[in-house]
Parts: C-alpha cells; structure tokens; sequence
C-alpha cells in the first residue's frame, strides 16, 4: 500500500516542477519576471554613494559599454548664429531637442555629428510648454541612433550621464560627457547634478544602461542645476509632433504672429499679371534665395497672385519665421523657390528722411541737383551736382514739388531707389535715407 501511494506523489512534484518552470519562463518572456525591476535595476543605484572600489568600477563599467554608442547619435545644431545639441532616436534620422532650441516648427538647421558631417535637417513639432521638440535629417540614410526609456524608470537617485557640443561643436574635442546623479524627479520635470553650460541645450539625458530618459532643457545658475524634460513627455505627444503641430502655449517657444512677415523686396503689377519685383534690398529674405529684379511673382504656396496687393495681402497674414513657396517666372521660365520670412523692421515715421541735397526744375522734366551736403546719404552714394533726377522708386518725376512730396512720405532708414540722368546716360542710386 505505501508503495503504490508513493507514485502519484513522485509524479505530482514531477509535474509541478514542469509546470513552475513553464510559469516561469512566461513571465520572463512577458518582462515580469521574479522581482521585475529589481533584477534589472543596477545595485548602485540605490546607494547613497558609492561604498568602495567595487561600486566605482561598476559605474565606470555600465558607462564605457554604453558611451559610444550614445555619442555616435548624440549631434550638434547649427542655429545659424547660436548652437544647441540633440541627438537621434531612428535609424532614418528622427531628432530630439528642446523647443526652445528648434526655434519653431518647419524651420531649416543643420545637424553636426561627432565625425563632423554635416546635414540639413526640418523641425518638425513640439511642445512650448515643456520644451520638447522633434526635427528630421533631411538626407536619406541609416543613422545611429539611440533607445527610448518607454518604461520609465528612472527614479531619485539613479546615476546618470549627460552629453552635448558644449559651447557649440568642436571636431577636435567632440561630445562632451558628464556624470552624474537624479537629484529631483517631478511630473514633466527631471533635475540632474550633471554640469551643463551653453551649447548643451537640446542634449540627450542617459541612464547607465544607455536608454535615453530626458533631453537638457535649463541650465540652471549654478552648472549642477540642471533641469531636463523627461522621455515620457515626448511620448505623450510624440504622433502631434511628428505631424508638425505645434502644441500648447508656454514660455519654450512663440508661434508665429500674423502680419510681422518680412520678404524685402518692393513689386508693382505685371502687365501679363502677377507681381514684378522692381527692388530686392540686401540682407533680407529674398536677397538670400536670390530673388532678382525683373522676376515675376505668380503664386505663393498654392495661392494666385494676379498683382502686387494680393502679394501684400497674403503677406500680411504670415509671421516671421514660417515658411513660404514663392513660384516666379524669370526670363519665361517658371522657377519654385523656398523662402523662410524675416520679421518686420519697425514702421519708418513719415516726414523723418533726409536725402542732403538742393534741386531745381529743368526745362524738359526731371529736377536737376544744384547741391550736395557733406556726408549725407546722397553723397555717400555719389550723388553730385548736375545730375537729373527723373524717377524715385516707379514714381516719375517731374517737377520740384514731385520730388519734394515723395520725400515728405518717407522715414528715416526707409530705401529708395533713384534713377538719375548723368552726362545723357541713365543710371539708378539705391540710396538709405537718413533722419532729419
């Protein structure tokens, strides 16, 4: 009898070690585990600081396995005039930044990595309350890039390390990296301990496993006050994002005000329709794509232009800042053009220009310049005593008075463009007008 009741025991711990170790294996695939977080977790972690030269080679360990990686993916922006960081999160060129470093959404920079390459990248959307912003490489390729923390779990405490083109990108010296500690963790906020200066802005945040957990955002006035915006935000937001939207209000970034829209160029009406461009002034938006005189403006994005006021109407309804497809014809042939606006100089007042020259009326038309001052705007450009002056902008002139009346409607900083007639040959001054 006791033999016969010894089998079934034996085959019952049989089969239930069998099946404990089914279990188990389930929960390992699933990522639970037996303590989950706790086998994963690094043991340093949760010490107040490292006890001895065990705890220091572990953390030096974690960091060297991890770091090169992490600065292959980690870039520089070129903000044309400042510099910021980023790094990469796709194989196919996907960036994370701070929005106060993308500056605005569907806006052009340049990217550096460590190697010192060089590529265009497009903002894409973000967040202006909380400083998270998104931009794509333009060019096609594999990247390095880095994992996401999706899991979220960083926690008080936790080492970390920060990267960035401190100061802006230096080949010589390449991604700087600093270690440090979570010392404060908040719902969209996350403080490290690691310095961080200029330049830093816009860089990836790292556990020691290598996932990225937040990208720098303040630099505080102390370089140990640092405050990064934690992976989790980009996640809530990350389709909005992607799609171009800019989210929310907040201190971060500005959208763009309707009506502060600079292109710089001055047009009248095209007789076959559409708006010619009879002045391009320097230094402005259209100067720097190369917009010439004589070209004809006839759609801006997907919008006719039939003259010159639908081109200052359409205009009057963008901000500085955003993005326009200008369509023109030059010499026949129509060409596309992208030109990101400027912002608009404030409004000169009226009855402030000052030219610095004396005119008579001529027989003939015109008014003839019978005196130049000394180091005003007309002689600056080689105005001189004897020329004719026939034409100001597109507006003839005849007599003293017209010339006179012109000037009366202009301020000082405003440009004009003055057609001359000297020894029988016509010539035209862009002149900048001073203050009376």
């Amino acid at each position: 009898m006791a033999a016969s009741k010894a089998g079934p025991r034996c085959g019952s711990a049989r089969w239930g070690g069998v099946w404990l170790f089914v279990v188990a294996g389930w929960f390992a695939l699933l990522g639970v585990g037996f303590g989950g977080d706790k086998e994963e977790r690094l043991y340093v972690n949760d010490k107040k600081a490292p006890e001895n030269l065990k705890d220091l080679l572990k953390i030096q360990q974690e960091l060297q396995a991890v770091l090169p990686m992490a600065r292959e993916a980690t870039v520089g922006i070129d903000l044309g005039g400042g510099a910021g960081s980023g790094v990469v999160v796709s194989e196919d060129g996907l960036v994370l930044t701070a929005a106060h470093v993308s500056g605005g959404v569907d806006k052009e920079l340049t990217v550096i990595f460590e190697d010192g390459r060089r590529l265009k990248a497009r903002t894409l959307g973000l967040v202006a309350s909380t400083d998270c912003a998104m931009m794509q490489i333009s060019e096609e390729g594999k990247y390095p890039f880095v994992d996401l923390d999706r899991s979220d779990t960083a926690r008080l405490g936790d080492w970390v390390f920060s990267l960035g083109h401190s100061g802006g990108f230096d080949e010589e010296r390449g991604v700087v990296v600093r270690l440090g500690r979570l010392v404060q963790v908040k719902d969209s906020t996350i403080q490290s301990d690691c310095n961080l200066i200029g330049g830093d802005s816009g860089g990836p945040l790292f556990d020691l496993k290598g996932r990225l957990i937040g990208i720098h955002s303040r630099v505080g006035i102390s370089k140990e006050q640092n405050m990064h915006v934690p992976v989790r935000e980009f996640l809530k937001n990350w389709e909005g994002m992607k799609a171009g939207e800019f989210i929310g209000e907040g201190p971060f970034a500005q959208k763009p005000v309707a009506g502060t829209a600079f292109l710089g160029v001055e047009v009248k009406d095209a007789e076959a329709g559409g708006a010619e461009v009879v002045r391009v002034e320097e230094g402005t938006p259209a100067a720097g794509v190369e917009m010439k005189v004589g070209d004809v403006i006839t759609k801006v994005d997907d919008v006719e232009i039939a003259g010159k006021d639908d081109l200052i109407s359409y205009l009057l309804e963008k901000g500085a800042g955003e993005r326009i497809k200008v369509t023109l014809l030059r010499g026949g042939e129509e060409q596309t053009m992208t030109v990101e606006l400027g912002e608009r100089p404030p409004e000169p007042v009226k009855g402030t220009a000052f030219l610095g020259v004396k005119v008579e009326d001529r027989e003939g038309g015109g008014v003839e310049v019978a005196r130049v001052g000394e180091e005003t705007p007309a002689a600056e450009v080689g105005l001189k005593a004897g020329d004719v002056v026939i034409k100001i902008d597109e507006v003839e002139i005849k007599t003293k008075d017209d010339f006179t009346a012109y000037l009366q409607e202009k301020g000082a900083g405003e440009k004009i463009a003055v057609t001359i007639l000297r020894d029988g040959e016509e010539q035209t001054l862009e002149i900048e007008l001073g203050e009376r």
